[in-house]
């Protein structure tokens, strides 16, 4: 790792990312997140357990920024279900007991990556891994045109307000007490995605973003949530689920004196407590943070939402593989209790999740590990931009309510 004198921003440097260099990128929006990493994909893999299975060295200096490459990819929301036997290939989290509907892309992509560029946001410096020379590529912005269709839900407004009540019927006969109902919008699309991507990217400024140009398709999220990272120095794993959204960044009022929007955050991280104690220290799982308000993207994409943060430590016997498989998927975009709020999904929403709702992220090979909830992505294949939207569904949940909600969400796509 050696230090290099780029004076861009993020956005900049992505702008003239070379055409020829497969991009696999985890990217901060603001100095919250951390560190953005802007890799080369060297060659790819399906199976997890590749990047999530390798020996933890000990270290002892803070995990401030990525000192080693690693691996950047995605795991669907469906990964290791079998269809036909109701097996677990590569099991992660909780598989109910009905097999879900099948994406036509891979369960899971991951990208091996031994040549990146760094930023590190708080000192707004630049740092490169690897001998490929990077920084002197990025000479000149590249044009990244596109075009979109408008987008349209593929369930539509009456069928998702008749999903809602349904899953009110549930909560209300004591089977759930949440359960997070989502519909896929799509529309054409021509020309890059990392031009959407970098222009949505402006706008949203994800805190825990991501982009995977991998064979046959391309993945761009703009999520604004962690849902799990690990310290390799302290042995820390960490989680912060979203409940809660509003628009404009002056509705934080709003936000924080809702008893509804209270309640489901509570929910979910009493899940969270649970699945992060399967697999650290007993008695080492604390909340952090019950509630903070934040504000994320600007201008019409401008929202804020409530956080909360969750941290337990790794127990030595335990691999990253398994810390993972504890908790995927992340419970704010389940509900409670995951199996069960799991199996209502599956009856109720009408096309497969795939990566939506998933998980993207990096996994270095010193055990450094952020990897985000696959909200505010957006799938790319074949002239097809597929983005999902969802809401939590409580018992005192409104169905028009958390229609609109799914349609704030929408705004980060433009």
């Amino acid at each position: 790792m050696r230090t290099c004198p780029l004076q861009l921003d993020l956005w900049e440097a992505l702008e003239r990312w070379p055409r020829e260099l497969p991009l696999a990128a985890v990217v901060g929006g603001d100095v919250a997140s951390g560190w953005s990493m802007l890799g080369v994909a060297s060659r790819f893999t399906g199976d997890p357990a590749e990047a999530l299975s390798s020996p933890l060295p000990p270290s002892d200096l803070p995990a401030s920024t990525p000192r080693v490459g690693g691996w950047i990819g995605a795991l669907s929301y469906e990964h290791g279900w079998n269809v036909a036997t109701g097996a677990a290939g590569h099991h992660f989290g909780t598989r109910p007991l009905i097999a879900p509907r099948r994406s036509p892309l891979p369960d899971a992509c991951f990208a091996r990556v031994e040549a990146a560029l760094l930023l590190d946001h708080a000192q707004g410096t630049w740092s490169e891994l690897g001998d490929l020379r990077l920084a002197e590529r990025l000479a000149t912005p590249v044009a990244r045109p596109f075009t979109r269709g408008e987008f349209r839900s593929q369930t539509g407004k009456a069928a998702y307000l008749d999903a809602v009540g349904r899953t009110l019927e549930y909560i209300r006969a004591g089977d759930i007490y949440q359960a997070n109902i989502a519909h896929e919008l799509r529309a054409t699309f021509e020309g890059d995605p990392l031009g959407w991507f970098i222009a949505r990217g402006r706008v949203a400024r994800p805190r825990h973003g991501a982009f995977l140009a991998a064979p046959g398709f391309t993945l761009a999220s703009l999520s604004p949530e962690l849902f799990l990272e690990h310290d390799p120095s302290t042995r820390t794993l960490a989680t912060r689920p979203m409940k809660g959204t509003r628009a404009g960044a002056g509705a934080h009022a709003s936000l924080d004196e809702s008893i509804k929007d209270r309640a489901e955050l509570a929910m979910i991280v009493d899940l969270l407590r649970n699945d992060l104690g399967r697999t650290c220290d007993l008695g080492s799982v604390r909340v952090d943070e019950a509630r903070t308000i934040e504000e994320h993207g600007s201008g019409a994409a401008a929202i804020v939402q409530a956080t909360a943060r969750i941290s337990g430590r790794r127990r030595q016997d335990r691999s990253l593989l398994e810390a993972v498989n504890a908790c995927f998927p992340c419970g704010s975009v389940t509900g409670a209790p995951k199996a069960r709020a799991m199996q209502v999904i599956e009856e109720l929403e009408t096309t497969p999740r795939g990566f939506y709702c998933g998980s993207m992220g990096f996994i270095g090979d010193d055990g450094t590990m952020r990897l985000n909830v696959a909200i505010r992505t957006a799938t790319f294949t074949q002239g097809i931009i597929s983005y999902s939207v969802g809401a939590g569904i409580v018992a005192d949940s409104d169905p028009d309510t958390e229609w609109e909600e799914t349609l704030v969400k929408a705004r980060a796509a433009g």
